[in-house]
């Protein structure tokens, strides 16, 4: 007995040692966002004591800090129940400050600060943000290097696996909560009615309001997923796999996220579906309709089909496929393998870009250019169409001139500045037109301090950034 407990204490003493290296304040290899955690593939059992999680949390929590956000007005709620008002939680990826969180937690915010767990307080910036997944990469700039952890393989965890949330539930910063995943890939939790690209990770560590941007980590102190405050009961929470995240920080880094489209509507398999096109079982994504003119329907795809595999990667429902589909890349070419009438057909694929998207990305250069845009100031701006009032949803009423560009390298995307925002102010000054926003900024050298008044969505912002 004494054997196995001195061999359990040899144990823990590793995987503490692993943690320090994951928390170290010297920065990851260069040209990289976040560190990988080492793994060799397996998921064997490690022995636990009372000390486990008391060990994790001392490792990971230097790296968790809480967020106090401004918002210009009522912030929508997110989940099943309440949400403590601008508060939630994030952590460092890199010893840089670049940190990532929830976009409902920054969502409209007109400042973010940051305070760490040593109770040091640093305003932060969003880098880029993404609705449909729920993420944001923040950037914190800090006159040291910062502690961060690292990013494990969340296509490795499994029901029952030991799992650690650190956040700030309810305004009560650095709680630690543990407990196990119970489930993972669940698609059918559909948060505040909001149209996400679904594939939680569920779990019976407690994940409160306030918890929401928080890691989920493993017991080697490896970032497994992104909290989300969405639970059905208090027993009940949910995280975004940082496979996820991974996949997408590349292009939150610099600033917006372009989604690919096949341009298909599509259904899950049912049994009796499976049996009335000859298959043994209901995995793959059914097509119910294909888009005219679309990347699908150019391919030859038919409603009907049956999608099993993308480049060879296999599609176990519709939501893998509309994830699949979205991050494949504009305009690369894909083999989507389908089944149908009985046979495997493959078919080449270029994808699209996801309409819409532009709200993100911005319109093509030769729109905008034909709309009369004008670059200056670290922005391109437009003036309104009926068009652009109906890609962004902007009342009749409303003047200014539309951001539908910016340069990632610019003061106004570290100032937070967003493709989509209407610049109705210059300062004191109106602005009408593009013409007018270039005499507003053409004299303002460069360092200088310029704000404007901007209208996000229903509210208005004022944004301050330097040229």
């Amino acid at each position: 007995m004494l054997r196995r407990l001195r061999f359990t204490f040899i144990i823990l003493a590793a995987v503490g040692v692993s943690l320090a290296a994951g928390l170290s304040a010297v920065a990851a290899e260069p040209n990289l966002l976040w560190t990988d955690a080492r793994s060799d593939g397996s998921r064997a059992s490690e022995p636990l004591n009372f000390g486990t999680f008391r060990t994790l949390a001392a490792q990971a929590s230097p790296a968790v800090f809480s967020l106090n956000v401004s918002t210009p007005g009522p912030r929508r709620p997110f989940g099943m129940g309440p949400r403590v008002d601008g508060q939630g939680t994030g952590f460092f990826i890199n010893a840089e400050g670049y940190a990532i969180t929830n976009f409902h937690v920054i969502e409209n915010a007109t400042s973010i600060e940051v305070v760490t767990d040593d109770n040091k307080t640093f305003p932060a910036r969003v880098v880029g943000s993404d609705e449909r997944t729920d993420l944001a990469l923040l950037k914190v700039d800090a006159p040291t290097k910062l502690p961060f952890v690292k990013l494990a393989d969340s296509d490795q965890v499994r029901p029952g696996d030991w799992v650690l949330a650190i956040g700030n539930p309810l305004g009560l910063s650095q709680s630690v909560t543990a407990g196990i995943v119970s489930a993972t890939g669940r698609r059918d939790v559909h948060p505040d009615g909001r149209e996400l690209y679904e594939d939680f990770i569920q779990t019976d560590a407690s994940i409160n309001p306030g918890n929401s941007g928080g890691p989920l980590l493993d017991i080697y102190g490896n970032v497994i997923g992104v909290n989300s405050a969405v639970a059905r009961a208090n027993t009940i929470g949910f995280a975004i796999p940082i496979n996820v995240a991974k996949t997408l920080l590349p292009q939150l880094r610099s600033g917006t996220v372009e989604r690919s489209w096949l341009g298909v509507r599509v259904q899950d398999m049912t049994e009796e579906l499976a049996k009335s096109m000859q298959r043994d079982n209901a995995i793959g994504a059914l097509i119910a309709d294909v888009v005219p003119g679309g990347p699908a329907a150019d391919a030859g795809i038919e409603p009907g089909d049956l999608v099993l595999k993308i480049e060879g990667e296999e599609i176990r429902d519709s939501a893998e496929l509309r994830w699949l589909a979205s991050t494949a890349g504009v305009g690369a070419a894909r083999t989507v393998e389908i089944w149908r009438e009985g046979k495997l057909i493959k078919k080449k694929v270029q994808f699209g870009r996801l309409p819409g998207a532009a709200a993100q990305a911005g319109p093509e250069p030769r729109e905008a250019q034909a709309a009369g845009a004008i670059t200056g100031a670290g922005l391109t701006v437009a003036p309104l169409t009926t068009a652009l009032r109906e890609r962004f949803g902007l009342s009749a009423e409303l003047s200014g001139v539309l951001v539908v560009a910016i340069d990632a390298a610019s003061g106004a995307a570290r100032g937070g500045i967003q493709v989509g925002d209407l610049i109705r102010q210059v300062g004191r000054t109106e602005v009408n037109t593009p013409a007018e926003f270039q005499s507003a900024t053409a004299g303002a050298a460069r360092g200088t301090l310029v704000r404007l008044r901007l209208q996000r969505g229903e509210a208005t912002v004022f944004v301050a950034y330097t040229l």
